[in-house]
C-alpha cells in the first residue's frame, strides 16, 4: 500500500510535470535580466520543486532518455521516469528523515544572506544562526550557516546549501559538522564514484551520507550530507588528530574582492594572486592554542614561501594525481578543492580530495581535455622533480588497479537514486590503457604550465609595466607580513616595485618605527627582517600602514609563528656512521661491540644490527630509521639498546618497505621521541612498517606507550614488556598477532588498541593500572587462552569494537571483570564482546551499557545506563549507575 504521504506526492510530481511546460512562459521574480539567464531560474525553479518530494532521481542531468535512437525533451524525459518514481514510491526508500527547525528571525537571516550573496557572485563570511534537529526520536542543538560558492549552491527557493555543527559533541549519521547540499552541487553520481576510488587507494576523501531533508516542516527532498575535516573525521580515516590547511585560491575573501573591482582589469603581476601567503588553517582559533599546532602551522608557513613542494608527501600526491588523470578531470586538484592534512609522523602534508565533476575521455587529445581545468602550480612543480615522476611510474599499476572496482561503486550510486539514468564510464579502462603507454606525456610540464610570470619567475629579474593609477588603487594589500615569537617581523613585498612602510601598529597603538621602503619583489623576492621586539604570541594584535602610488593600506597579521621547535628531525642530514658502523649498497651495517650514541641518529637505508651488539643513548639522543631494521640476537649474545644515564628517547622505525625482524633484544630506559616538530607517544615505534618482534625484553619506560604500532602488520611473540609509565602496547590502525607474551607493572592499558585487528593467545597480564586489554575505534579483536590478573579492568570493547575471547581468565580486578560501552558515538556500529568458556572473578564481573552488547557463553547480559566519563573519574569501585 501506499502512504497518503506519497500519494500526495505523487499528486503533486504529476501536476508539476503537467505544468513544467507552462513554467518556461511564466514571469518569477529573478535578479537575472537577460532572458537565458530567467529561463534557467524558471527551470531550476520548478526542478526544485520537483525533486523536494524525493521523487528517486538525484538532479535533471540524470534524467533517462526513454526513447531509443532520438533525443527526448526534459518533459518526455520526465514522462518516460514516471513509472519508475511510482515504484520507487511503492517500495520505499531507506533513506532516512532529517528534521531541521529554526526560528523564524534566524531562518530569515538565512534567507537575507542568501539573497545578499546571490547579488554579490561569492559566499562572504557568514555567521551561524541557532536550529534544532529531530533525528530517530532525538532533539540535537546546532547551528548552521549558508555554504558553497556558485549558484549551484544557492538556486531555488529551497535545497540551498548549508553548514550544519551539533552541539555538546553529538553526532548524527557519525558527523558531529557537515555540510548538506543538493546532489548536483557534488555532481552525483561522479564525485561519489569518484570518492570510493580515492578510500579504496587508501587516501583521505570526506565521508558521504544522504537524508531526506525537511526545513520548518516543508520537504527539501533528499540532499547529500558531507562529513567536514574534525578530528572525528581524521579519527575514523585513521589518522591522529592534526591541522587541516588550504591554500589560497579565487574563492578567498581578499582574491575573490580584488577580482571583482578589477574584473574588467587586473592587474597580472600582482603578487597575492598566485603565492602561498594567507593558507587557511581549518578551526584556527583551537588549533592555535595548541603549542605543538602552532609548530606544525608555523613550520608549513615557512616552507610554503618558496620550497613548498619539500613539505608534500610525494608518493600520496603521485597517486592522487594519477587518480584524478585516470578519471581524465584536475577538477578535484585545484586549489579551492584540494586540503592538506600535516601527518604528524611523517611530517609531511598528505592531500585530502574533495569535489570532482564528470570523467572525461581523454584518448583523443589528453593535453586539451586535462587543461580544461588548468594544474595548479604546485603540480607543476612536483612534475618537474624525478622524484615525483618517479612515483607515477611506480604506482600507476597500483592506481590503476582501483578503477577494477568501478561497476561496483555505480551499482552503489544507481541504489541511492534509482531513477537516474546509467552512466557507461567503460571508457576509463581505455583511459587507463592510453595513460599506461603515454605517461610522459606530464613530464614535459608546458604541456600544461599556466605560463604564468609569476610562477615560473619567481627568482628572476625581468621587466613588467607598473599598475596603473586605477589598478593601483584597487590592490587589497600592498605587503604580506609575517610576526615571529621572538620578536621579529618579515615583510614581502607583493608588487613588483617599490612599496613603503609607514607605521607599525601593537593592540592599537603605534609603536616606534622609521618607515623603510621595500624593493619590488622581482629584484628581490626575499623578505625584509624588522627586529621590533614585540615578543611572544600576538595574533590579530599587530598591524602595518603601507603607501604605494600615494595609496595608504592597513594590513593585519593573524597570527604568530613560532620562532623556535620548528626543526624537522626526518630532514635532517643522515648518520655518518664514523667507526660504529658501515654502509654498503645504501644499506647499514652496525659493527659488534658496545657503543655510545651522544647525539640523535638518523640513517635513511635498511639497517642491520648484529649479535652481541650493545647501544647505549644519551638523554636527548635516539634513532631514527627510514627503512627496516634487522636486529638478530641470540640467548647468549643478545642485542641491546639502553641508556647511558637514566634515559634515552628511543627508536623510530618508518615507511619501511622490507619487514624489520627484532629477535633476542633487550630495549631498556625508554622516554618518547619528542624534537623539534616530531612528538611520537611511544619509546619504540614503528609507522607504515611492518614488524616481527621476537623473544625480547623491553623494559623501564618513562614514555606514554612503550611499543606504539601504527599502520603497520606484527607478530609479537614471546615478548615481554615490564615497568611502564603508562601503557605497554598501543596498535594504531594495524593488523596483527600477539602470542606467548607477558605484560606487567604497567600503570596504564597493558594492551590498547585502535582501529585495529588483533589475534591475542596465550597472553598473561598482571598488575596493570588500567584495562589490560582496551579495544576502541573500531577494533576487532580474537582473545583465547590468556590470563589476565590483578587489573584495574579485564576487557573493554568500545566505540564500534567487536571482542571474541575464549578460554580465559580474569583473576583478580579492582573495578569490572568486562565492559561495554559508547564512549565517541560518531561511530555507527555498536561495540560488542562475546564471551565463551572463560572464568570471570567473583565481583563485578560484567557491565554493559544500553547501546552495547555482550554475551556470556551465549547468554545476554543485562544492560545498564551509566555516564562513561562519570565513571572513570570515581575514586572508588562503584559507578554511578542510572536505572
Amino acid at each position: 500500500m501506499i502512504s497518503s504521504n506519497k500519494k500526495r506526492d505523487l499528486t503533486i510530481f504529476s501536476t508539476i510535470l503537467l505544468l513544467l511546460f507552462l513554467s518556461f512562459l511564466t514571469s518569477y521574480d529573478v535578479r537575472q535580466q537577460d532572458e537565458i539567464s530567467k529561463k534557467l531560474y524558471r527551470f531550476m525553479y520548478v526542478f526544485t520543486e520537483i525533486l523536494s518530494l524525493d521523487i528517486g532521481l538525484s538532479h535533471h542531468e540524470n534524467l533517462r532518455e526513454p526513447f531509443k535512437d532520438r533525443q527526448s525533451n526534459t518533459i518526455m524525459k520526465l514522462a518516460g521516469s514516471f513509472p519508475a518514481t511510482i515504484k520507487y514510491k511503492i517500495f520505499g526508500s531507506e533513506i532516512p528523515r532529517i528534521d531541521f527547525d529554526v526560528k523564524h528571525l534566524e531562518w530569515q537571516q538565512i534567507l537575507n544572506n542568501k539573497e545578499l550573496n546571490a547579488t554579490l557572485g561569492n559566499l562572504a563570511d557568514q555567521s551561524y544562526v541557532k536550529a534544532e534537529i529531530r533525528f530517530q526520536d532525538q532533539v540535537y542543538k546546532a547551528k548552521i550557516k549558508l555554504k558553497g560558492y556558485g549558484i549551484v549552491h544557492r538556486i531555488g527557493s529551497k535545497r540551498f546549501s548549508l553548514t550544519v555543527s551539533l552541539s555538546e559533541g553529538k553526532t548524527i549519521l557519525g558527523f558531529s559538522k557537515f555540510s548538506l547540499q543538493k546532489p548536483l552541487a557534488r555532481y552525483f553520481p561522479f564525485d561519489y564514484i569518484f570518492q570510493r576510488l580515492v578510500s579504496d587507494s587508501k587516501h583521505l576523501g570526506p565521508a558521504k551520507g544522504y537524508g531526506n531533508i525537511y526545513v520548518n516542516g516543508e520537504n527539501w527532498g533528499v540532499m547529500n550530507l558531507e562529513e567536514s575535516l574534525t578530528k572525528e573525521f581524521l579519527e575514523k580515516k585513521a589518522s591522529k588528530q592534526s591541522i587541516v590547511i588550504r591554500y589560497p585560491n579565487m574563492f578567498d575573501d581578499d582574491i575573490w574582492k580584488y577580482m571583482k573591482l578589477t574584473e574588467d582589469d587586473p592587474y597580472p603581476w600582482y603578487r597575492s594572486l598566485e603565492s602561498y601567503f594567507h593558507i587557511h588553517l581549518y578551526d584556527d582559533n583551537k588549533y592555535l592554542e595548541d603549542p605543538q599546532f602552532r609548530k606544525y602551522f608555523s613550520y608549513i608557513q615557512e616552507k610554503s614561501v618558496f620550497d613548498r613542494s619539500e613539505i608534500l608527501d610525494t608518493k600520496k600526491m603521485a597517486e592522487v594525481f594519477l587518480l584524478a588523470s585516470i578519471w581524465g578531470n584536475w577538477h578535484t586538484l585545484l586549489n579551492y578543492n584540494l586540503r592538506f592534512y600535516f601527518n604528524p609522523y611523517t611530517l609531511k602534508l598528505d592531500p585530502i580530495v574533495t569535489d570532482q565533476t564528470w570523467p572525461v575521455d581523454i584518448q583523443d587529445n589528453a593535453v586539451e581535455a586535462l587543461n580544461r581545468y588548468k594544474l595548479p602550480l604546485i603540480f607543476e612543480l612536483l612534475l618537474q622533480q624525478e622524484e615525483f615522476q618517479q612515483e607515477l611510474r611506480s604506482n600507476f599499476d597500483h592506481i590503476a588497479e582501483r578503477f577494477n572496482e568501478i561497476d561496483k561503486y555505480s551499482a552503489e550510486s544507481e541504489a541511492l537514486f534509482p531513477v537516474d539514468k546509467t552512466h557507461d564510464l567503460d571508457f576509463l579502462k581505455s583511459n587507463i590503457i592510453y595513460l599506461s603507454k603515454n605517461l610522459d606525456l606530464f613530464f614535459n610540464v608546458q604541456n600544461f604550465a599556466s605560463r604564468s610570470i609569476l610562477s615560473s619567475q619567481e627568482n628572476k629579474v625581468f621587466s613588467v609595466p607598473p599598475p596603473n593609477q586605477e589598478q593601483a588603487k584597487n590592490f587589497i594589500d600592498h605587503v604580506y607580513p609575517r610576526h615571529f615569537s621572538d620578536g621579529y617581523l618579515e615583510v614581502y613585498n607583493l608588487l613588483p616595485d617599490d612599496t613603503k612602510i609607514l607605521k607599525v601598529f601593537s593592540n592599537g597603538e603605534e609603536i616606534p618605527f622609521t618607515p623603510i621602503s621595500l624593493k619590488g619583489y622581482l629584484s628581490d623576492p626575499l623578505p625584509v627582517r624588522i627586529n621590533l621586539n614585540l615578543n611572544g604570541i600576538r595574533d590579530n594584535k599587530i598591524s602595518l600602514l603601507t603607501e604605494y602610488q600615494s595609496n595608504l593600506r592597513t594590513t593585519d597579521i593573524k597570527s604568530s609563528i613560532i620562532s623556535e621547535g620548528t626543526f624537522n628531525p626526518l630532514t635532517a642530514d643522515n648518520y655518518l656512521c664514523q667507526s660504529i658502523c658501515t654502509i654498503k649498497n645504501g644499506e647499514y651495517f652496525f659493527n659488534s661491540g658496545t657503543w655510545s650514541i651522544e647525539e640523535p641518529i638518523i640513517l635513511d637505508g635498511n639497517v642491520n644490527i648484529p649479535p652481541g651488539t650493545t647501544l647505549n643513548f644519551e638523554e636527548n639522543a635516539y634513532m631514527i630509521i627510514k627503512g627496516s631494521l634487522t636486529a638478530v640476537g641470540t640467548q647468549d649474545l643478545p642485542i641491546k639498546l639502553s641508556s647511558i644515564n637514566q634515559s634515552w628517547k628511543g627508536l623510530y622505525v618508518i615507511n619501511a618497505f622490507k619487514r624489520s625482524l627484532l629477535e633476542n633484544v633487550q630495549i631498556e630506559n625508554l622516554n618518547a621521541l619528542t624534537d623539534g616538530l616530531l612528538n611520537l607517544t611511544g619509546g619504540v615505534n614503528f609507522y607504515n612498517s611492518d614488524l616481527t618482534f621476537k623473544n625480547s625484553i623491553i623494559a623501564n619506560i618513562f614514555a606514554e606507550d612503550a611499543l606504539n604500532v601504527v599502520k603497520s602488520e606484527f607478530i609479537l611473540e614471546n615478548i615481554t614488556i615490564t615497568h611502564a609509565a603508562s601503557d605497554a602496547v598501543d596498535s594504531d590502525f594495524s593488523e596483527g598477532l600477539i602470542v606467548s607474551s607477558a605484560f606487567e607493572n604497567i600503570s596504564g592499558d597493558a594492551l590498547d588498541f585502535s582501529g585495529s585487528r588483533v589475534t591475542i593467545s596465550q597472553v598473561e597480564t598482571n598488575n596493570i593500572g588500567d584495562k589490560s586489554i582496551s579495544a576502541g575505534e573500531q577494533s576487532n579483536l580474537f582473545i583465547e587462552e590468556s590470563r589476565l590478573r590483578n587489573t584495574a579492568i579485564g576487557i573493554t570493547s568500545k566505540d564500534g569494537s567487536k571482542v571474541t575471547v575464549k578460554d580465559s581468565t580474569i583473576e583478580s580486578y579492582d573495578l569490572f571483570g568486562v565492559m561495554s560501552y559508547v564512549k565517541k558515538d560518531f561511530y555507527l556500529q555498536k561495540p560488542s564482546i562475546e564471551l565463551m568458556n572463560c572464568i570471570v572473578d567473583d565481583g563485578a564481573r560484567y557491565l554493559r551499557q544500553t547501546g552495547s552488547s555482550m554475551t556470556v557463553d551465549g547468554k545476554n547480559i543485562a544492560e545498564s545506563q551509566f555516564d562513561v566519563d562519570l565513571l572513570y573519574s570515581q575514586s572508588d569501585d562503584n559507578p554511578v549507575l542510572i536505572q
